[in-house]
């Protein structure tokens, strides 16, 4: 957040330190006296917007007034679209949210060591989509590392989301023909290997979506 950089990812790296970085007055209030009173040494960004942005205008919270880490802030629920953000581009994320006229659920980390991983998959899991808006580099930025929990921990649970779709309408179609459950579910394995298949997913990752499904 100054002379033209936002390197928060180069402190990242530090083993043991906590980096905040909240996108407004009152976050970064509760934020720092959280960052004063304990014991973990904290690396804290205050962008320069903060000087004299729409998010420096905030009501004072309390002298007692305190924020955990690892804590994300949700500050629109929506079922469309996940977008995951912090510092300064919170405050553009909300206004470009409200001007689309898409359902978007939006994400504030306020801090990306920790960072609450937890939330941003839960959201993702009733959106089915995400979009990671930062200002750092393009190439290793912090951003590149909710992508890899998301393709890591997410991939699976979007497509078990899919197929569980795909069979109640194979089911219900089936059983409208007079067909039998066990007709729909030979469909269900074909119509999901052929579009995995297509979406780059492994005969293994095929596999064991469909045992999944069966399963339940």
């Amino acid at each position: 957040p100054w002379h033209s950089q936002c390197n928060e990812v180069q402190f990242l790296h530090a083993t043991g330190w906590q980096l905040a970085m909240p996108s407004n007055a009152e976050d970064a209030v509760g934020l720092l006296r959280t960052a004063l009173r304990g014991n973990d040494p904290v690396i804290f960004f205050e962008h320069r917007s903060l000087l004299d942005g729409a998010g420096a205008r905030r009501p004072y919270p309390g002298d007692e007034f305190m924020l955990p880490f690892g804590v994300a802030r949700c500050l629109r629920a929506g079922t469309e679209l996940t977008v995951v953000s912090w510092g300064a581009m919170v405050e553009r994320c909300e206004l470009a949210a409200t001007e689309s006229g898409i359902d978007v659920e939006l994400l504030d980390l306020r801090t990306l060591s920790p960072w609450d991983r937890e939330a941003v998959l839960a959201s993702v899991a009733r959106t089915r989509r995400c979009l990671v808006v930062h200002e750092d580099n393009l190439t290793a930025g912090f951003g590149a590392e909710i992508a890899a929990v998301l393709a890591e921990r997410a991939t699976f649970l979007l497509a078990e989301k899919m197929g569980k779709q795909k069979a109640g309408k194979l089911v219900e179609e089936a059983l409208a023909k007079g067909g039998s459950f066990i007709e729909a579910l030979g469909q269900l394995e074909k119509e999901l290997s052929d579009e995995m298949a297509l979406l780059g997913y492994s005969p293994k990752f095929v596999d064991r979506l469909l045992a999944e499904l069966k399963r339940r």
